[in-house]
């Protein structure tokens, strides 16, 4: 409770210099492109066979990512859900300025205001290593929940490397141990039956200035197998509800 009203204040005294603290600079912003490619095919492949369907954002904040899903997602129902008014507000603002068809909601991740089995796909980017591995557990419980049969959660983790690389290079806020999951630790919350989809590798700031974006891509997309794992810095995982 403590850590959570730390974040709420954070939020609210960071207003709208937000976005541009989290993804000001160039390199964050091809970070972020990256993430939003890599969630698009995601939901894609999610969502193929079922039409009209429904997808939920956790942690949405000020709405970048709902409004890039609701720009390039047609027949789909998108939702995010927030705890701070600060980063809901910014997301309406955006909901109201493009006339993004998404809603949004203010809840608990420990008690989702949401039906049962009322979504296709649930995701979350940068969200879920605030919290400990039994706190994760709850949450996964309660995304398992409110997933259809067969329906699709795709989470964004910090590897271990990643941890390691961002310690050697000197980068401030270094993830602490419980925000950077082994693949045992996260196959004891989802199950063995996961596909791991990189977003960021070491050396992504000079790979792109290099060899340029598709080779950068390219890349990134090999550090899925077990050999070059040890390159990533952050992926999605997905896991399908039985």
């Amino acid at each position: 409770m403590k850590s959570r009203r730390k974040r709420e204040a954070m939020y609210e005294q960071f207003g709208p210099a937000y976005e541009q603290a989290r993804y000001g600079d160039p390199y964050k912003e091809l970070y972020r492109h990256m993430r939003n490619e890599v969630l698009l095919g995601i939901v894609k492949s999610a969502v193929r066979a079922s039409s009209p369907c429904r997808v939920l954002e956790l942690g949405c904040g000020t709405g970048l990512t709902l409004r890039f899903l609701s720009s390039e997602l047609k027949n789909v129902e998108i939702f995010g859900m927030d705890f701070s008014d600060a980063m809901l507000s910014q997301a309406n603002e955006k909901r109201r300025a493009d006339g993004a068809p998404f809603c949004l909601a203010r809840g608990d991740t420990f008690k989702l205001p949401f039906r049962d089995a009322g979504f296709d796909v649930v995701y979350s980017t940068r969200f879920i290593h605030q919290f400990s591995h039994d706190e994760k557990r709850r949450i996964f419980s309660e995304i398992n929940r409110v997933l259809v049969p067969g329906g699709a959660s795709a989470t964004e983790f910090y590897t271990p490397h990643g941890a390691l690389s961002r310690r050697l290079r000197g980068v401030m806020e270094t993830p602490a141990p419980h925000q950077c999951p082994t693949i045992c630790e996260i196959r004891d919350l989802l199950g063995r039956n996961i596909a791991l989809r990189p977003v960021r590798m070491m050396g992504t700031r000079a790979i792109a200035r290099l060899f340029g974006e598709d080779v950068l891509h390219q890349l990134t997309s090999l550090t899925r197998f077990a050999p070059l794992r040890v390159l990533a810095e952050e992926y999605f995982v997905v896991a399908c509800k039985r």
